[in-house]
């Protein structure tokens, strides 16, 4: 004895397909709402920061908040400092353990009665270290390694000793050969050609000239020292500067971020009030609508999601691979489309053994009566059966649909697809359990 009883809920592609091109317009309104919701919600975000921004167009601070604000500052920009310098100065790009250095030794042979050889030598050793110097020297570098010289500190690379009598040594240091041996020549030009004649200019004629150079290279534990406190010094500045920052309330804050957006131009003394200029000239409507379109993307995704659930929930069968699969029927035919591959009085003839006989055509749900009618009509035409209709509700209350199935040598059940259940079909097929011998098959009307 065959029974047909639900095994388990089977769903295929085409099934999901069909339930979401029937539930279309709940895709519609679930994109519809996502797409108000997004763009409503920037649109208002907008609004609100505009008419922020027009309150707050002037900013001003209490004493005792100007004292916070200084402070914190101050501590930025000693840490910015800090930063730039350890991470551009040449000095700290020196490797302690192979510092390379250079020196150059210079002797003075006295000239016209009344030079001073210790003015001169000051004078020299001041020209050296005022800016046009340092500029010369860099322009060198940049000329000769290729190397970005801002911030590179060339001044701090050297330095003088007068105490030797009569003579100026010029150190200089370097953290490669190369480099220190641009400097080297480079002090060496700027002071024959640039400082030594401005100093006889100055104090008379006298006569400058080279007694010495030399090159090392040593470890310099001092070096390594002071590099290191540089370093802690940096980090001590960032801990100051975060700690002041969270010391201060909301309107230092907002103080402090448009003080640093002005340049040092336009930056007024801190306390005074300061004006907030506008982040926006008004509501980007580019933004809303990217929004409404992100929103209707959700809202399609979210939909589709949703049915996907409902459906795997619910269980409306949609294709007749649902009902082979999940009730192991044998035949089940999608109708109109396969039609063609029915054959149904080939399988009449293996379920009865008979060459004619009587089919009951059983309807679940609600099949239009002249798709109905146009079905039994065709069948009864290709088969040469006799075919009944009866409607799966009148089988249990009128005794003439009830002795049709009891008459028929085979029921072929019809159902829409999506309208019926795989457990409203399972509570059929109990009902009529003592006919299982007679089902055929199942149609699915397609529409």
């Amino acid at each position: 004895m065959r029974v047909y009883r639900y095994d388990r809920k089977y769903m295929d592609s085409k099934g999901l397909l069909g339930y979401w091109k029937k539930r279309f317009g709940i895709l519609l309104l679930f994109a519809a709402v996502f797409c108000v919701v997004f763009a409503g919600k920037n649109w208002k975000g907008q609004k609100d920061s505009l008419t922020k921004q027009q309150a707050e167009t002037e900013l001003t601070l209490s004493e005792e908040q100007k004292t916070q604000v200084q402070k914190y500052l101050t501590d930025r920009d000693l840490y910015k400092q800090q930063s730039a310098y350890n991470q551009k100065a040449l000095y700290m790009k020196i490797d302690p353990e192979q510092k390379y250095t250079g020196a150059l030794r210079y002797g003075f042979d006295q000239g016209a009665d009344g030079f001073g050889y210790g003015e001169a030598v000051t004078q020299i050793v001041n020209l050296f270290k005022s800016e046009e110097a340092a500029a010369y020297l860099e322009s060198q570098l940049a000329e000769q390694v290729s190397m970005d010289t801002e911030g590179s500190r060339v001044s701090e690379l050297i330095t003088f000793d007068t105490s030797t009598g009569q003579v100026l040594v010029i150190y200089v240091t370097a953290p490669d050969q190369e480099i220190l041996d641009v400097l080297l020549h480079a002090t060496d030009q700027y002071l024959m050609q640039n400082i030594y004649p401005a100093v006889v200019q100055a104090r008379g004629q006298f006569r400058c000239y080279m007694l010495q150079t030399y090159q090392s290279v040593a470890r310099d534990t001092a070096l390594r020292d002071t590099q290191a406190a540089n370093i802690n010094l940096e980090s001590t500045y960032a801990m100051q500067k975060e700690t002041d920052y969270d010391a201060l309330g909301k309107n230092e804050k907002k103080y402090v971020k448009q003080y640093c957006k002005l340049s040092a131009e336009e930056r007024p003394q801190i306390g005074e009030p300061l004006a907030v200029k506008p982040v926006s000239d008004g509501i980007q409507y580019k933004t809303v609508v990217k929004q409404a379109l992100m929103g209707l993307l959700a809202g399609i995704l979210t939909g589709l999601v949703g049915l996907a659930l409902c459906f795997a929930w619910t269980g409306y069968i949609w294709t007749a691979r649902n009902l082979k699969e999940s009730f192991h029927i044998p035949f089940a035919w999608n109708m109109p489309k396969e039609e063609k591959q029915m054959h149904l009085l080939f399988h009449f003839r293996n379920l009865t053994g008979k060459e004619s006989g009587t089919l009951c055509l059983l309807e679940m749900g609600v099949v239009p009566a002249e798709t109905s009618e146009a079905m039994c009509h065709k069948i009864a035409d290709e088969t040469k059966l006799t075919v009944y209709r009866v409607q799966e509700a009148a089988v249990y209350e009128e005794k003439q649909a009830g002795q049709c199935i009891t008459e028929a040598d085979a029921i072929l059940i019809c159902l829409p697809a999506g309208k019926i259940t795989y457990g409203a079909l399972e509570h059929t097929l109990e009902n009529i359990a003592v006919y299982e011998e007679k089902v055929l098959g199942a149609i699915l009307l397609q529409e």
